[in-house]
């Protein structure tokens, strides 16, 4: 018992030693900031839907899933499930 405080005693004072004494905070200044670009609100680029994307396939609910449907977007395909 009396090693395990001494040891917790010796941790606790190397992790003091190890911290900083000075509490002095450095801010940095910020310059202006400038206004938000405008590309965003732009009419979208229209873009050509890759080969791949063009197929369909039957969901488990039997729904028919059109691959073209998620053009530009990210999305993760998962072909195999058990039933």
């Amino acid at each position: 018992m009396r090693r395990d405080v001494g040891i917790f005693v010796a941790l606790t004072l190397l992790a003091a030693a190890c911290t900083s004494g000075s509490h002095d905070t450095q801010v940095a200044e910020v310059g202006a900031v400038s206004e938000p670009s405008r590309a965003s609100e732009s009419e979208p680029v229209p873009y050509e839907i890759p080969v791949e994307l063009e197929f369909t396939a039957t969901l488990v609910g039997g729904e028919l899933f059109d691959g073209t449907s998620v053009a530009g977007q990210d999305v993760l395909f998962w072909f195999w499930t058990p039933t």
